[in-house]
């Protein structure tokens, strides 16, 4: 429990999560300097001679594909460190880029999910959507002792707080 009542979650998988950020982030960085070496060698090669534009094309484009990936591996050790649920009596306030509040009355059904590598919480709206939640999260080849637990506990705020009209 947080000081001002609600009940926080916090994605205890991350630690694998931040490496694959890092692992990224350092990948895309090799393909930035691999990319600019090979625009400032391809002078050279012709013998000292301005490239034309079209030589450069691919090399810039590889350049220009290596500062995104650079950059989905900052965004990725951003979301993986500073995501988390929050549970509080008026909904499920979900902390990614940006704060979202899922009222209780919004929530049709919570259940685990698999999703790639991790096991996640699923929440289904409504509107017939559904919401993977940042937090609890767990690997699913060694499944953490504590994600049952939370899963369990994100039910039970579900159950207490949602609208009677559905029991």
């Amino acid at each position: 429990m947080d000081s001002d009542g609600y009940y926080r979650i916090d994605n205890e998988a991350r630690r694998g999560m931040v490496r694959l950020a890092w692992a990224q982030f350092a990948f895309g960085l090799l393909q930035v300097a691999a990319g600019v070496a090979r625009i400032i060698l391809v002078p050279l090669a012709w013998g000292g001679e301005a490239a034309s534009g079209l030589s450069l094309v691919p090399h810039s484009a590889y350049t220009l594909c290596g500062l995104v990936l650079c950059a989905a591996g900052v965004l990725n050790r951003h979301l993986t460190l500073h995501a988390h649920t929050r549970l509080r009596p008026d909904g499920i306030m979900v902390h990614q880029l940006r704060e979202r509040l899922i009222p209780w009355r919004e929530v049709t059904g919570v259940r685990p999910r698999l999703r790639g590598r991790f096991q996640t919480v699923e929440v289904t709206l409504a509107s017939g959507r559904s919401t993977t939640l940042p937090a609890p999260v767990s690997p699913a080849t060694h499944p953490a002792p504590g994600f049952e637990p939370l899963l369990n506990t994100v039910h039970q705020w579900w159950w207490y707080y949602r609208p009677a009209s559905r029991d």
